[in-house]
């Protein structure tokens, strides 16, 4: 009796877990905004950094040109400055409609 107790218990802990497990990394990819950098020739850009003015907050782009950024650092009016390499850097306001950025070469 106890171990069917017991194994009672751990499955109950162990489906909790996996719904608490899931519904964080769902909420946690709804708190970041995803930002897309790219080149004229739609070439994705990995490496640039992008500062968020007025915070001291620095981001990178991944190998796929995407950066996340928490959105309780982005306010409805936040400007950021894109930078990389041989590239001219472009500061622009972010909001939804522009989660895809271009930047040309120097």
């Amino acid at each position: 009796m106890f171990n069917f107790v017991m194994m009672k218990k751990i499955i109950v802990i162990m489906f909790l877990n996996l719904v608490i497990g899931t519904l964080s990394a769902e909420q946690i990819e709804q708190q970041n905004f995803i930002i897309k950098i790219l080149d004229t020739n739609n070439e994705l850009i990995s490496g640039a950094k992008i500062t968020i003015n007025g915070t001291n907050e620095v981001y990178y782009t991944n190998s796929k040109g995407e950066c996340h950024i928490p959105s309780y650092l982005l306010h409805n009016q936040s400007n950021i400055v894109v930078d990389y390499i041989s590239y001219k850097s472009k500061q622009i306001q972010l909001s939804a409609k522009n989660s895809k950025i271009i930047i040309e070469k120097r």
